[in-house]
């Protein structure tokens, strides 16, 4: 038997169950609150849209309207914006250049 404190623990494995348990309902309950408070944080992203001309790039345009570093992440966000598959735009086509806040 094992004693703790003053009480004595008759059914071990009866024992080791609730202590498992409880253990799993606390990191249940404390992964919904923080997943909970975590829902609320969406923020929507602002673009603005531009009228491609005759020899512009994707280059050209994140050099100018970049807001990273890098200008490879900003031709990146760009793509992944507009849902580019290549490197390729065309004079007349619209694209949304995201921007920071």
């Amino acid at each position: 038997m094992i004693i703790l404190n003053r009480y004595r623990v008759a059914d071990k494995r009866r024992f080791k169950a609730f202590l498992v348990t409880s253990t799993v309902l606390l990191l249940l309950l404390t992964s919904m609150i923080t997943y909970t408070v975590k829902a609320y944080s969406y923020s929507e992203i602002k673009y603005i849209e531009l009228q491609i001309n005759s020899g512009d790039t994707i280059w050209d345009i994140a050099r100018e309207y970049g807001q990273n570093s890098s200008i490879r992440k900003d031709v990146y966000e760009i793509m992944e914006f507009n849902n580019l598959q290549d490197g390729y735009i065309y004079p007349g086509q619209t694209i949304k250049v995201p921007i920071k806040n």
